[in-house]
Order: C-alpha cells, then sequence, then structure tokens
C-alpha cells in the first residue's frame, strides 16, 4: 500500500509539473516572445542592434546581471524523462519556479543565479542533474535628458555602459564629464566619462540598470591642447579642474615639446589675445578659460636650418623678361641636427632633383661667400674630403642646365621655351601661341643654331636654335608705317613750300 502511494504521489506531481514545464518550442514558450515592457511616455526612442551577439556576450561574461526581460530555460531528469521549462525574469526582478517558490534575483548576477536555482531542484530530486541557461537577455529603456538636441529613450540592455548611450546623442554643449544617473530608488550619482575613456577608470563608465534616468548637464570650459602632448585633443574642464588634471589627461609634454614659448590663444573677452608661457610658468597653474587653444611648439621649429635652391623637386618653369631667361627655383627649409653634413641633406633630397638639375656646378653659399662642391661626385662617389660640414643658414645652390628653344618674331606669345627632343620647329611655335596671321604671312619662319648659322625648315631642332616668325605681310607693314610716310612727307612739303615763300619774298626787295 505504501509502494502505491509513493507511486501515485509522483504521478501526481508530475502531471502538476507538466502543468508548468514545457518542451522547447511549444506555444507557452513562444508566448514568452510577445514580453514587452515600454516606457509610458511618449518620447523618441533609439531601437537596439541585433541582439544575437548580446546573447553570446552575456552567457560568456561572469559579470552579466539578472536583467527584467531575461528568458532562462530549466532542463533537468524527472522519472527519467527530461523536462524544460522557461522561467522568466519579472519587472520586479522575482522569478516564479511554480512548485520551488518564487526567487527575487534583484542584484544578482547570473553566474550567481545559476548555481543558486540548480542546487535547489537538486536538493528535491537527487540526481536530476538540472541545468539553467540564458534563452534570450532582457532588454529594457531608460530616458536621456538635459543637454541634447533632445530628450530621448534608448534601448539597451544589462551589459549596456552609459558611453555607448551617449554615442551620437550628445549636442555642442553637452558635458560628458558632469553625467548625472537616478535610480529608480531616487538615488543619484555623477558619473565623469573623460576620466573612464582617457585612464580607463571603468567605475565612471557604469553599466545601466533599469528605471535608470540619465541627465546630461552642460560643460564647463573647454579647451583645445595642441602640439607636443602625447594627447592632443578639445578636453572639457570641470569647475576645479587644474593645470595637473590637463596634464593628466593629455599625458604631458613629449621629448620633442619646447617649454621655451608655449602659445595660448584666449578667445574670451572683448577682444582675442595672445600670450606666451615657458613651461615652468605653465606648470606653476595657468587658469583656462572656456575656449583657451594651447600650442605646444616643437623643438624642430627653432632648429637651425639650411636653404636647398635651385633644381629640386623636379621644376622645369621659366619665365622670360625681353630677352633675359629667369629660371623660377624651388626653394626648401631644411632643419638640421648640428653635425649634419651636406651629403646627409643631398643624400635625402636624392629623388628629388630636376632632370635638368646641375650637381656638378653645385656651391654652398655661406655669408655671400661661395664654396664649390662637385655634388654628384659627392653623391655617387663619397669622399670625406668632398663633404661640407653645414652651418646655420647655409643656402645650397643646385643651378638648373635647361635646354631651351628661343621662339621669335610674328608669334602671339614669343619667348624661351623648354627643349623636347624630336619636336620640329612648328612644335615650338604653337608653344608661343601660334602664328600671328595679322603679321605672318603662309607661315614663314628662319631658323638658326646657337651659332646664328641658319638651318632648313626640315633639319631637326637642337637646344639652343632660334626660330624667327617673318613679318612678312605686306598690308600689315604698309599699315603699320604708311601713316608715318604720309606724315614724313607731308613735313616735308610744308618745309619746302616755307622755305620757296622766304626766298621769293627775298627777291622781291
Amino acid at each position: 500500500m505504501k509502494k502505491s502511494a509513493m507511486i501515485f504521489s509522483l504521478l501526481f506531481s508530475y502531471c502538476l509539473f507538466a502543468q508548468q514545464f514545457t518542451m522547447p518550442g511549444t506555444e507557452e514558450d513562444s508566448s514568452v516572445d510577445t514580453i514587452q515592457y515600454l516606457p509610458q511616455a511618449i518620447l523618441p526612442v533609439t531601437a537596439l542592434e541585433d541582439t544575437a551577439d548580446n546573447l553570446q556576450l552575456a552567457i560568456s561574461n561572469r559579470q552579466y546581471p539578472v536583467t527584467p526581460g531575461d528568458v532562462y530555460t530549466l532542463t533537468f531528469l524527472l522519472a527519467g524523462e527530461t523536462v524544460s521549462n522557461v522561467l522568466l525574469v519579472e519587472s520586479d526582478y522575482t522569478i516564479n519556479m511554480t512548485i520551488f517558490g518564487k526567487l527575487n534575483a534583484a542584484g544578482m548576477t547570473f553566474a550567481g543565479l545559476k548555481p543558486l536555482i540548480e542546487q535547489r531542484i537538486a536538493d528535491a530530486y537527487p540526481r536530476s542533474l538540472p541545468a539553467l541557461t540564458i534563452t534570450s537577455v532582457g532588454v529594457f529603456q531608460v530616458p536621456i535628458s538635459g543637454e541634447i538636441p533632445q530628450s530621448i529613450y534608448v534601448t539597451v540592455w544589462g551589459l549596456s555602459r552609459l558611453s555607448e548611450l551617449l554615442e551620437g546623442n550628445l549636442g555642442d554643449y553637452s558635458s560628458v564629464r558632469d553625467v548625472e544617473i537616478i535610480s529608480g530608488y531616487g538615488v543619484s550619482n555623477k558619473y565623469d566619462l573623460l576620466l573612464a575613456l582617457n585612464q580607463g577608470d571603468l567605475a565612471q563608465n557604469p553599466t545601466i540598470r533599469p528605471d535608470d534616468t540619465i541627465i546630461i548637464n552642460r560643460i564647463s570650459r573647454e579647451v583645445q591642447i595642441r602640439g607636443e602632448v602625447y594627447k592632443p585633443g578639445v578636453y572639457q574642464l570641470l569647475d576645479g579642474d587644474t593645470i595637473e588634471d590637463v596634464q593628466l589627461f593629455t599625458g604631458g609634454f613629449t621629448p620633442m615639446a619646447n617649454g621655451t614659448r608655449i602659445r595660448i590663444d584666449r578667445y574670451t573677452g572683448i577682444n582675442p589675445r595672445s600670450f606666451f608661457l615657458n613651461s615652468e610658468e605653465y606648470n606653476k597653474g595657468v587658469e583656462f578659460l572656456d575656449g583657451d587653444v594651447v600650442t605646444i611648439p616643437s623643438i624642430i621649429r627653432v632648429q637651425p636650418v639650411v636653404y636647398i635652391e635651385g633644381g629640386i623637386s623636379g621644376r622645369e618653369e621659366v619665365l622670360a623678361v625681353g630677352a633675359e631667361i629667369i629660371e623660377e627655383y624651388d626653394r626648401i627649409t631644411y632643419p638640421f641636427n648640428q653635425g649634419e653634413t651636406l651629403y646627409d641633406v643631398l643624400d635625402s633630397l636624392r629623388d628629388s632633383f630636376a632632370p635638368f638639375a646641375s650637381l656638378e656646378n653645385g656651391y654652398v653659399l655661406r655669408d655671400q661667400v661661395p664654396i664649390a662642391v662637385d655634388m654628384q661626385r659627392l653623391i655617387y662617389s663619397y669622399d670625406t674630403d668632398d663633404d661640407v660640414v653645414l652651418k646655420a643658414f647655409d643656402q645650397i645652390i643646385i643651378p638648373v642646365d635647361k635646354p631651351i628653344i628661343y621662339v621669335t618674331g610674328a608669334a602671339n606669345f614669343p619667348g624661351p621655351f623648354p627643349y623636347s627632343p624630336n619636336a620640329d620647329y612648328l612644335y615650338y611655335v604653337n608653344q608661343a601661341g601660334g602664328f600671328d596671321n595679322l603679321r605672318n604671312k603662309n607661315g614663314k619662319v628662319i631658323i638658326t643654331d646657337e651659332g646664328g648659322t641658319r638651318k632648313s625648315e626640315l633639319d631637326p631642332i637642337h637646344p639652343g636654335d632660334t626660330v624667327n616668325v617673318l613679318s612678312n605681310d605686306f598690308l600689315y607693314n604698309f599699315n603699320q608705317y604708311f601713316p608715318a610716310i604720309i606724315t614724313g612727307l607731308g613735313l616735308i612739303t610744308t618745309m619746302i613750300t616755307i622755305t620757296t615763300a622766304i626766298q621769293n619774298g627775298s627777291s622781291s626787295e
């Protein structure tokens, strides 16, 4: 009889459990997904991205907190059969486990909840091998208001941190250093995200909990730090921040910093102004105002320099002034270290020489005194005896020997032009704007070489040749000179008339 009563008791318990425990995929299981937790206020809402990765993060992260809306699956063996139950974390953090009672999981992590529930099942049914797993993670919404373009609700989950909520939702005057979170219990805490993101202080970047309210305050001061610091950028400062705080955020000066002339551009007040401090004055505690721009210069800017001029950078322009050709040189300012030589400079620029650079005729101009150097031999056949130790403000001159063709006469834009191999004389006339049809007839030209010897139009054009476009149009020349001839003839006729009249008057007397 006792044995029959025990079997009946087990069957009764099993039937009771069957009303609560279901296999995954049943209608009761799928209905869980219809539960939603929406705020009552009507505000713009940002959507949570795909939560597939969030589930994996929740499973792998021992710090994942039990969150309202979480769905867990509890499985165990009962009478040789696998029983599965879907557990839901309610909005008040309670979990209803039916005959096993209710459990309040507020403040717990899933890693702490899992062994607690599994032990409760194991105590009731030894050797039932209970297992609790996360099926889906809960999501909830929190409001953000304050110094932002518009108040908004943001959809988050159990591992969302404060910085994630603010990304893309801040305005020009939103402070990331004075962010207030008011919990559902009315407790207010302030957080400094700059400390979190700049210094790795995760306590200043908390995870968000349901019923939290986030308030963004307005910035107090904002300064820009540029130049030789480890972390240049724009920094928000709190009212009590000092130069030590600024140095903490920027990482301090780099070894390249020039602390003799730190520039501060100040835009507050009636008129903008700039002033300069040395590092000692700066570190004593300069007071930054909103909008200040601080520039830490580099020691390179005060290094000694030399100048390189002439045939560099592959530039080939020439300017013509009358018959004089003026070559337009590039000019490079080159900072150098004490002890560097001419070879060091030329070696760093060996890919920048112009095609017609005359390296063998180069020289160093020091205090207006030229020091001749065969730079071609120095670069490609180095000898210490040919090298020159540089001094500040030396000028390294690299002449340019450019082959030129001259176009003169009745062209639209006569002048000197760079030589182009295999080009005929018409190419250079076209470079000069073509024939001036008012002055030139039938494209007549006279070509002479560098020594003045006349060449045929069919001869190849060589550097130094001159293409003279003839002014041979009769009407043009006639119109140019006929008025002058008429004027001259009129003047002569007048003079003859006057002379004749004078002579006639003298004869009548």
